[in-house]
């Protein structure tokens, strides 16, 4: 069934949508083929996972002590706890996650003063990267709990079925 065709999402497709993929890819491209990313995938060095996990859980800990969640939202067991921090650092990560130290938790927290942010000026925009951040976190969550491990393959495909939702509540 889901490799089968549906005429339902065609219809959806019209030539606005195809001006404004076309000028998309033309600015991604763009980017991609820039001195800056070239660059920075020549020079950035990776930290280590312990490095990244110490200072990720020093961030999210501060914030979970002294902030309550914008929202907090109960799904069977599980609760998903979201902040949208106005007070991080633009250099701090656009978002930090904790998904795999509870069965019942999931922390999501948005730095609402990186860069990106700024790029986000319509309401649907930023809908969309909360979703996507949160959905980042649920399905991180449900693939470690399930599996025991992270593999990216799984979570992307946890997601997928997460960000098909949105379209059925609407058809609904």
């Amino acid at each position: 069934m889901a490799l089968s065709h549906r005429k339902a999402e065609d219809e959806r497709v019209d030539a606005s949508s195809d001006a404004q993929r076309d000028a998309a890819l033309n600015q991604l491209e763009a980017e991609i083929r820039s001195a800056e990313v070239r660059d920075f995938l020549e020079t950035y060095e990776i930290p280590t996972e312990s490095l990244v996990k110490k200072s990720n859980d020093i961030l999210k800990n501060g914030i979970v002590k002294r902030l309550a969640p914008n929202l907090r939202a109960s799904i069977n067991k599980l609760v998903v706890s979201l902040y949208l921090v106005k007070d991080m650092s633009p250099f701090d990560p656009y978002v930090v996650i904790e998904s795999t130290a509870s069965p019942t938790s999931v922390i999501v927290i948005i730095n609402l003063v990186h860069p990106h942010w700024a790029e986000l000026t319509e309401d649907e925009s930023i809908l969309n990267f909360i979703r996507h951040c949160a959905y980042d976190g649920v399905s991180e969550w449900k693939a470690y709990h399930e599996t025991k491990k992270l593999e990216p393959d799984t979570i992307k495909l946890i997601k997928d079925n997460l960000l098909r939702i949105p379209m059925r509540l609407r058809n609904d």
